[in-house]
């Protein structure tokens, strides 16, 4: 009778008690294999404005699940691409990627650093719509320096005023058939020059023998 009453128990405790049976153990070789298409995901950094910026991602196997630096669930839906907004210029963050597997827990995680350089405001600035204003290094975009009122208006007079210098010293070319000119212009000088020489002394000589003559 006691026999019979442990196995009927035996029997209730696998109908209402779920036990997980994985099929094989997450070993180093589906590790690889998912750290492997981890790393064929691809991504893109887009400016939104003010220092505000999206990433998208792409390339997202199945069973991958993206968290950011916030603890989001970046793709809910198991998309292939999604993008995920108001990432603030100028700092690092990391997204951890979990592999989402029977035989793999949540512990089991990959991690990608990705930083988004601080968008330069000051490139919208109407100084910098100008086409002579097109290397001033505090118009670009990029530039990761910090920037004041004072020290924009301060470094923008330098600027002008080393263009301006390098119009006022900006030597005149002369062609080589310049230079051939004047030295064309010179031996027609000299030789008129001779010439004329020449033609006084003739004339001198002239008048002093008929002279003698007389």
């Amino acid at each position: 009778m006691n026999k019979k009453i442990f196995i009927v128990s035996i029997i209730v405790m696998m109908i209402f008690i779920p036990i997980k049976i994985y099929a094989d153990t997450c070993s180093a070789d589906i590790q690889n294999e998912y750290y492997n298409k981890i790393n064929n995901i691809k991504y893109s950094i887009d400016y939104v404005e003010n220092n505000d910026y999206n990433i998208t991602f792409y390339n997202i196997p199945e069973n991958i699940q993206i968290y950011n630096d916030y603890g989001i669930l970046v793709n809910k839906n198991s998309e292939s691409e999604i993008t995920s907004s108001s990432y603030e210029g100028g700092k690092n963050y990391t997204f951890n990627f979990y592999i989402q597997n029977l035989s793999c827990d949540m512990s089991i995680k990959f991690q990608k650093n990705i930083y988004i350089t601080k968008y330069n405001l000051y490139s919208e600035r109407e100084e910098c719509k100008l086409e002579e204003n097109a290397d001033f290094k505090l118009c670009n975009p990029e530039y990761q320096g910090t920037i004041t009122d004072e020290s924009f208006e301060r470094e923008l007079n330098k600027y002008t005023d080393e263009l301006n210098k390098d119009v006022e010293e900006e030597p005149v070319e002369v062609s080589e058939n310049n230079n051939n000119n004047y030295y064309l212009y010179y031996i027609i000088g000299g030789i008129s020059l001779i010439l004329i020489i020449m033609v006084i002394i003739i004339i001198s000589k002239s008048r002093k023998k008929a002279k003698r003559l007389i």
